[in-house]
């Protein structure tokens, strides 16, 4: 789906939307339509809350989705808002423990907020 034509990109997204649409209770949909958005394009949106919010739907539809957390966690931290992206991070390293970027990621975001204890960890 990611580094696609960009002719498909679009039609891809077209589908994702619709298909997200179809299916608002199924955090798949709503997960790789957030993705589709954000990565499926050779230029990152600029604005990225349409984005967030389909991550957020995701991870509350299913509160199990490491990787929904996961990737929530990497927009917020790329936005430096690294106290939610804690948050996040943290539950993705709960749910799935061997999850090694979400690890990397969380030591990135404690690096940042100065807790350099829990970065070491």
């Amino acid at each position: 789906m990611y580094g696609v034509a960009p002719a498909l990109g679009a039609e891809i997204n077209d589908r994702l939307a619709r298909f997200a649409k179809a299916h608002p209770r199924n955090a798949l949909a709503q997960f790789h339509y957030a993705m589709s958005l954000w990565k499926g394009q050779p230029a990152a949106p600029a604005d990225l809350r349409p984005v967030e919010a389909l991550l957020r739907r995701a991870v509350a539809l299913d509160r199990s989705f490491a990787k929904g957390f996961l990737q929530l966690g990497i927009l917020l931290s790329d936005q430096q808002r690294y106290s939610e992206a804690i948050q996040e991070l943290r539950s993705a390293t709960r749910l799935e423990p061997d999850l090694a970027q979400a690890h990397y990621r969380l030591s990135q975001a404690y690096q940042r907020t100065g807790q350099k204890a829990l970065a070491a960890k």
